[in-house]
């Protein structure tokens, strides 16, 4: 009987070892390097709610995509998309949205099976040169910076909100492709613009350059005690968009600060080590 027994686990042993075996086969299957870029370059939905954690919970049980952090800060942090609900963007770009929304950065994590999360330093992604007087405080959100102004009215915020591209049949035509980008700098803009309801139509949206790269500008002023002159830029530079913010006086009126309009002429765009 005590042979029997002994023979049953030993069975049972090599089953399990024999299972292991098939599924780390599996593992190694599912996460090649090909799996993963084919995985990435993947479209999805751009919309984003809640807290880190509990999206997470949401992403797996509609999507099947595994996301974790072992940091509390980046699990209890609110998520917020930059995607406008005419773009879908790739699992990359929803990635790197995700991270810039946490301060984190991420990859795949071989040994537990799922995409990591990880606190990171986030840089801005621009150079700029301040005017007279002014200040430029740390990072924060992603790499977003403040601009502060020496008698503190307001201020101007420079973030890099996303990252975003074409599809294979876009890049294929050249006049799809202009449509295109201008359509997602309307639609990115007109995004950011619904802190002020009712204030702000695609009428309001005026074509400049920032930095080289084509933008849409609009002015509007604050229905609340300040009645701050609030401006704000959008551009595409290589993929990766920028959202530029500006409260203004408005004893000065709405055009732009003079301050502001030499700072932006100095703003610098590097190419993006992104994929």
């Amino acid at each position: 009987m005590r042979i029997l027994f002994l023979l049953l686990i030993a069975c049972v042993c090599v089953s399990n070892l024999d299972n292991s075996a098939s599924a780390e086969t599996q593992h190694d299957h599912g996460v090649s390097p090909e799996k993963r870029e084919d995985f990435l370059s993947r479209r999805m939905s751009g919309k984003m709610i809640g807290r880190f954690s509990n999206f997470g919970s949401l992403l797996y049980a509609v999507d099947d995509i595994v996301i974790h952090t072992d940091d509390e800060k980046i699990a209890a942090t609110r998520l917020f998309s930059p995607f406008p609900d005419s773009y879908r963007p790739t699992r990359r770009e929803f990635f790197d949205a995700m991270a810039r929304c946490t301060d984190s950065t991420w990859a795949y994590d071989d040994e537990r099976d799922y995409w990591l999360f990880s606190p990171a330093e986030l840089k801005p992604a621009y150079r700029l040169t301040l005017a007279d007087g002014w200040l430029q405080q740390p990072p924060r959100y992603g790499g977003t910076s403040f601009q502060a102004p020496p008698e503190v009215m307001a201020g101007m915020d420079i973030g890099h909100v996303g990252t975003y591209s074409a599809s294979t049949k876009q890049l294929r035509d050249e006049q799809k492709l202009i449509k295109f980008w201008g359509n997602l700098r309307r639609d990115l803009a007109l995004k950011f613009t619904t802190r002020f309801p009712g204030t702000i139509s695609d009428q309001d949206l005026i074509p400049v350059e920032i930095a080289g790269h084509k933008a849409v500008y609009c002015v509007t002023t604050l229905n609340d005690e300040t009645e701050i002159v609030w401006h704000q830029w959008v551009f595409i530079a290589d993929g990766q968009g920028f959202l530029i913010t500006c409260g203004s006086d408005p004893a000065n009126g709405t055009g732009v600060p003079e301050d502001v309009s030499q700072m932006l002429n100095s703003l610098k765009i590097p190419p993006s080590d992104k994929p």
